[in-house]
Protein backbone atom coordinates (compact mmCIF):
# COMPACT_ATOMS: atom_id res chain seq x y z
CA UNK A 1 0.00 0.00 0.00
CA UNK A 2 2.62 2.04 0.75
CA UNK A 3 3.99 1.79 -2.52
CA UNK A 4 1.15 2.96 -4.37
CA UNK A 5 0.85 6.09 -2.37
CA UNK A 6 4.18 6.93 -3.23
CA UNK A 7 3.61 6.18 -6.67
CA UNK A 8 0.41 8.31 -7.04
CA UNK A 9 2.37 10.83 -4.80
CA UNK A 10 4.60 11.04 -7.23
CA UNK A 11 2.34 10.70 -10.15
CA UNK A 12 0.49 14.15 -8.28
CA UNK A 13 3.70 15.94 -8.04
CA UNK A 14 4.89 15.40 -11.68
CA UNK A 15 1.55 16.63 -13.09
CA UNK A 16 1.53 19.69 -10.97
CA UNK A 17 5.16 20.65 -12.01
CA UNK A 18 3.83 20.16 -15.56
CA UNK A 19 1.08 22.47 -15.22
CA UNK A 20 3.12 24.98 -13.42
CA UNK A 21 5.57 25.05 -16.07
CA UNK A 22 2.88 25.17 -18.77
CA UNK A 23 1.62 28.38 -17.08
CA UNK A 24 5.45 30.03 -17.07
CA UNK A 25 6.21 28.97 -20.38
CA UNK A 26 2.70 30.76 -21.46
CA UNK A 27 3.23 33.83 -20.09
CA UNK A 28 6.64 33.72 -21.43
CA UNK A 29 5.65 33.22 -25.07
CA UNK A 30 2.54 35.66 -24.29
CA UNK A 31 4.99 38.63 -23.26
CA UNK A 32 7.46 38.15 -25.90
CA UNK A 33 4.35 38.13 -28.56
CA UNK A 34 3.39 41.45 -27.36
CA UNK A 35 7.28 42.56 -27.41
CA UNK A 36 7.48 41.47 -31.21
CA UNK A 37 3.79 42.42 -32.41
CA UNK A 38 4.90 46.04 -30.88
CA UNK A 39 8.11 46.64 -32.17
CA UNK A 40 6.58 45.22 -36.40
CA UNK A 41 3.99 47.66 -35.79
CA UNK A 42 6.29 50.27 -34.81
CA UNK A 43 4.36 50.76 -31.02
CA UNK A 44 1.22 50.15 -29.09
CA UNK A 45 -1.73 52.41 -30.59
CA UNK A 46 -5.13 52.94 -29.02
CA UNK A 47 -8.52 52.66 -31.01
CA UNK A 48 -8.29 51.30 -34.58
CA UNK A 49 -8.60 53.55 -38.27
CA UNK A 50 -7.60 57.08 -39.03
CA UNK A 51 -7.80 58.46 -35.41
CA UNK A 52 -5.61 55.35 -34.46
CA UNK A 53 -3.39 57.45 -32.00
CA UNK A 54 -0.10 55.89 -30.05
CA UNK A 55 -0.09 55.05 -26.56
CA UNK A 56 2.11 56.35 -24.18
CA UNK A 57 3.89 53.90 -21.64
CA UNK A 58 1.89 56.19 -18.51
CA UNK A 59 -1.40 55.83 -20.33
CA UNK A 60 -0.76 51.56 -20.99
CA UNK A 61 0.28 51.18 -17.08
CA UNK A 62 -2.70 53.07 -16.13
CA UNK A 63 -4.92 51.42 -18.58
CA UNK A 64 -3.99 48.23 -17.50
CA UNK A 65 -3.98 48.98 -13.62
CA UNK A 66 -7.40 50.06 -13.94
CA UNK A 67 -8.51 46.76 -16.46
CA UNK A 68 -7.26 44.80 -13.41
CA UNK A 69 -8.30 46.78 -10.68
CA UNK A 70 -11.87 47.84 -11.59
CA UNK A 71 -12.46 45.61 -14.66
CA UNK A 72 -11.15 42.44 -14.18
CA UNK A 73 -11.73 42.30 -10.12
CA UNK A 74 -15.12 44.02 -10.61
CA UNK A 75 -14.75 45.94 -7.59
CA UNK A 76 -13.68 42.98 -5.50
CA UNK A 77 -10.83 42.80 -2.86
CA UNK A 78 -8.16 39.70 -3.41
CA UNK A 79 -9.22 38.26 -0.25
CA UNK A 80 -12.40 37.30 -1.04
CA UNK A 81 -11.31 34.81 -3.67
CA UNK A 82 -10.29 31.66 -2.30
CA UNK A 83 -7.30 30.42 -1.18
CA UNK A 84 -6.72 27.98 -4.29
CA UNK A 85 -7.98 30.67 -6.62
CA UNK A 86 -5.07 33.02 -5.05
CA UNK A 87 -2.16 30.51 -4.67
CA UNK A 88 -2.95 30.07 -8.79
CA UNK A 89 -2.62 33.75 -9.43
CA UNK A 90 0.43 34.06 -7.10
CA UNK A 91 2.27 31.40 -9.39
CA UNK A 92 0.87 33.18 -12.56
CA UNK A 93 2.72 36.38 -10.70
CA UNK A 94 5.81 34.96 -9.81
CA UNK A 95 6.45 33.48 -13.30
CA UNK A 96 5.40 37.74 -14.76
CA UNK A 97 7.92 38.95 -12.15
CA UNK A 98 10.40 36.55 -13.28
CA UNK A 99 10.11 37.76 -17.10
CA UNK A 100 12.37 40.28 -15.78
CA UNK A 101 15.74 38.02 -15.65
CA UNK A 102 14.73 34.55 -16.61
CA UNK A 103 17.48 33.72 -18.87
CA UNK A 104 15.12 31.06 -20.57
CA UNK A 105 12.42 33.74 -21.53
CA UNK A 106 12.46 34.77 -24.95
CA UNK A 107 12.59 38.74 -24.29
CA UNK A 108 13.08 39.61 -20.78
CA UNK A 109 10.84 42.30 -19.27
CA UNK A 110 12.69 45.48 -17.88
CA UNK A 111 12.94 46.39 -14.74
CA UNK A 112 10.52 47.88 -12.63
CA UNK A 113 10.68 51.80 -12.24
CA UNK A 114 11.80 52.59 -9.14
CA UNK A 115 9.41 55.88 -8.61
CA UNK A 116 7.04 55.83 -11.13
CA UNK A 117 4.61 58.53 -10.14
CA UNK A 118 1.10 56.70 -9.56
CA UNK A 119 -1.76 58.37 -10.80
CA UNK A 120 -4.64 58.56 -8.10
CA UNK A 121 -7.30 55.45 -8.72
CA UNK A 122 -10.29 54.85 -7.73
CA UNK A 123 -10.84 52.41 -4.73
CA UNK A 124 -11.38 48.78 -5.90
CA UNK A 125 -15.24 48.61 -4.56
CA UNK A 126 -15.67 52.41 -6.71
CA UNK A 127 -17.20 50.54 -9.74
CA UNK A 128 -19.57 48.59 -7.27
CA UNK A 129 -20.89 51.81 -5.24
CA UNK A 130 -21.35 53.75 -8.59
CA UNK A 131 -21.99 51.72 -11.56
CA UNK A 132 -22.11 53.88 -14.90
CA UNK A 133 -19.76 56.69 -13.00
CA UNK A 134 -15.99 57.19 -14.34
CA UNK A 135 -14.24 58.22 -11.31
CA UNK A 136 -11.83 61.66 -11.54
CA UNK A 137 -8.10 60.89 -11.55
CA UNK A 138 -5.27 62.91 -10.55
CA UNK A 139 -1.78 62.86 -9.46
CA UNK A 140 -0.41 61.32 -6.23
CA UNK A 141 3.89 61.39 -5.51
Amino acid sequence: MAEINKGLEELERREFTHALNNLREAIFRTYAYFVKSERRRGGPSIGSGAECRPKTEHERRESAVYAIEVDLLDGRPLESFSARHLEVLQFAVAYWVELIEAEEAPINAPEPDAHYPVRMRPPPTFKLQHPGLKPATGSIR
